[in-house]
């Protein structure tokens, strides 16, 4: 399951694989690839992000998993060492290496490879790539009719639930908007909630997230939970929920 934390700071979990808009906007876009594997129990996980929009003319960034194809300035490798950075001219610069970690990860102990990446229009990027998943942290300043995943940043959390998003559009990329060079053929992927999770799977994965983080509670602690139960605590480590 995807958890996302919106712009508007509401927490909001998706379900389902294919290429889905995260930032759909006036100059910038902003897509990902969910995949189902047997790595994730089944279950989609965010493979790979690309950007691209009038913000970039025409041009995409593309960021995959450690088992993806790589880093793509459109169809060209780039960031092929590791440490590296490297500069994508008047569209920004980006780099690649062990520095950073994404909010509420508390497992200091996992080896880290970090792509940063610092746009037009004040966006800045940062991908924790894993062996088959990515995490993101995406900041940026508003931006005209913006909507998505992520949210419509109008500062109010309350419309931005999974119901309300996807009522306001269809979070579906059309293949004439696909960023992506393919699109993905459907997948079958488990749509589950928490509730899917036998009682006494659900108290150990309780246990392990508050060992893990006593701060956790509410929502954070169910998506801890939910990962924990359908696909492991390696999986809820990498998602930086342990």
């Amino acid at each position: 399951a995807a958890h996302v934390l919106t712009f508007d700071r509401q927490r909001v979990d998706f379900v389902g694989a294919g290429e889905v808009w995260l930032v759909s906007s006036d100059k910038a876009f902003i897509q990902a690839r969910y995949v189902s594997t047997p790595f994730t129990n089944g279950l989609a996980a965010m493979e790979a992000v690309v950007v691209g929009g009038p913000m970039l003319k025409g041009h995409t960034l593309r960021i995959t998993s450690l088992q993806g194809r790589g880093v793509f300035w459109d169809a060209t490798p780039i960031l092929l060492a590791f440490p590296s950075n490297a500069s994508l001219g008047e569209f920004g610069t980006i780099s690649y290496d062990d520095r950073g970690k994404l909010a509420g990860a508390t497992n200091n102990q996992l080896p880290r490879h970090i792509v940063h990446a610092f746009l037009p229009l004040g966006i800045d990027v940062q991908v924790m790539r894993w062996d088959h998943h990515i995490n993101l942290r995406l900041r940026m300043p508003k931006q005209i009719k913006q909507d998505g995943q992520c949210g419509n940043f109008n500062d109010q959390k309350g419309d931005d639930t999974r119901d309300e998003i996807q009522a306001r559009m269809d979070l579906t990329v059309a293949p004439g908007e696909m960023l992506f060079q393919t699109q993905l053929p459907p997948q079958g992927a488990k749509e589950l909630t928490l509730n899917d999770c036998e009682e006494q799977r659900q108290r150990h994965a309780e246990y392990v997230c508050k060992e893990a983080n006593p701060r956790f509670e509410g929502e954070m602690l169910k998506a801890c939970m939910f990962d924990v139960c359908f696909e492991g605590r390696g999986y809820a480590a990498e998602d930086a929920l342990l």
